[in-house]
């Protein structure tokens, strides 16, 4: 508990036997103090309360004072005041993210969460709820801006922006993490999606696939959807791609897009002539394409290869391994919290690399691709009855 200033505290007026110096003597005074009568995180006196009590100069307030601060035991807000600080200072992380139940999200909140524990940083994660307004989310935030900085996750371009918008004008410091965001004022990091889809086409068009059925099973509100099926558009564009087929699942934000996926393949076997690769949009939904072959015991990849857009953990266990486009999830969280905790006054933005994974979903088209397997045909018109 704070005491109250006295003549306990003084006086300093006069050198000590030991001739030690006047600031010393107060800072020597001053962590007496904080160690018997402060607790952890309670503010401490001002500079001015000192000055008067002590009968000292403001140099030698401020130079004891500063010596508090690099010694850990003071820690100053600037507006609010010193604060005492009898425990190691922790960094807070924060993760503002949808409460949903995207595979991706969760895999990159939990390479975030890793991170934090090994930097010894603290982390929270403030889900916005279906329906709920992101603008009123943000302005009731029960956050400090001078203890917790923010990092926002699998938004909207609109939220993206709203956030940014609502958080900075409280004080805090965000880093996004999307498709870069043209225009976008603050600080992110991005996967570089161009290179995602020229590798992922690249690699069907070397085994030769021309006949690719994608899958629109994701919201394309969200940036990274509305930016990877934008490059995937232009990119079957410029390679004459003419056989290609992008079937949307008009899936709504906080909607299942495993099922949405599921469901879209009986579209994918009436299609005639039948595609030599199902390409959904996103991991889950790869995983749904290959629930679907379960079911209906459909032969993969005999009768049509599968690609993932994401590599979720588990996808090498799966029969067949899916082939997948990777992004280094470590990296990734490690240049998010990086630049969240830079001393750069400027918006910076970070763009990372994807690889190919290549395992057994993917194969060459064989040479009688026109004739689908006697077991596939025989699916075929069992789904379609």
């Amino acid at each position: 508990m704070k005491i109250e200033l006295d003549q306990r505290l003084s006086p300093f007026k006069t050198q000590g036997p030991d001739d030690q110096p006047l600031y010393g003597r107060v800072l020597a005074h001053l962590i007496e103090i904080i160690e018997s009568d402060f607790a952890h995180d309670e503010r401490f006196f001002t500079e001015r309360d000192l000055i008067a009590k002590f009968g000292v100069s403001q140099p030698t307030i401020r130079r004891a004072m500063q010596e508090l601060v690099d010694r850990g035991l003071l820690r100053r807000h600037v507006g609010r005041g010193s604060f005492v600080q009898k425990f190691k200072p922790t960094r807070l992380v924060g993760v503002i993210a949808p409460q949903c139940h995207s595979m991706i999200l969760i895999q990159q909140i939990n390479a975030v969460a890793d991170l934090c524990r090994q930097f010894d940083c603290n982390l929270r994660v403030h889900h916005i709820q279906k329906g709920e307004s992101v603008r009123d989310m943000a302005r009731s935030l029960k956050a400090n801006p001078h203890d917790e900085r923010m990092l926002l996750i699998g938004h909207t371009v609109e939220n993206a922006w709203t956030l940014f918008d609502e958080l900075e004008h409280r004080g805090f410091k965000t880093v996004c993490s999307s498709p870069y965001i043209s225009g976008y004022p603050g600080s992110n990091v991005s996967i570089d999606t161009n290179v995602g889809v020229y590798i992922a086409l690249n690699h069907l068009v070397n085994l030769g696939h021309e006949r690719i059925a994608f899958i629109i099973n994701e919201p394309v509100d969200l940036i990274s959807i509305r930016v990877r099926l934008e490059a995937l558009r232009k990119e079957v564009a410029d390679r004459g791609l003419e056989h290609c087929t992008f079937i949307d699942c008009h899936t709504p934000l906080w909607a299942n897009s495993f099922d949405a996926a599921f469901a879209a393949m009986d579209k994918i076997m009436a299609l005639k002539p039948m595609p030599t690769a199902v390409v959904p949009l996103s991991g889950i939904g790869a995983w749904a394409v290959l629930r679907y072959a379960g079911k209906y015991a459909l032969r993969l990849p005999d009768l049509f290869s599968v690609f993932a857009f994401d590599d979720i953990p588990g996808a090498e266990n799966l029969y067949p391994a899916l082939s997948a486009i990777s992004v280094e999830r470590e990296a990734q969280s490690f240049a998010m919290l990086d630049l969240l905790w830079s001393d750069h006054a400027k918006p910076r933005q970070i763009t990372l690399s994807p690889q190919l994974i290549i395992r057994e979903s993917t194969v060459p088209v064989p040479q009688n691709e026109s004739t689908p397997p006697r077991a596939a045909q025989t699916n075929r018109r069992r789904v379609s009855q």
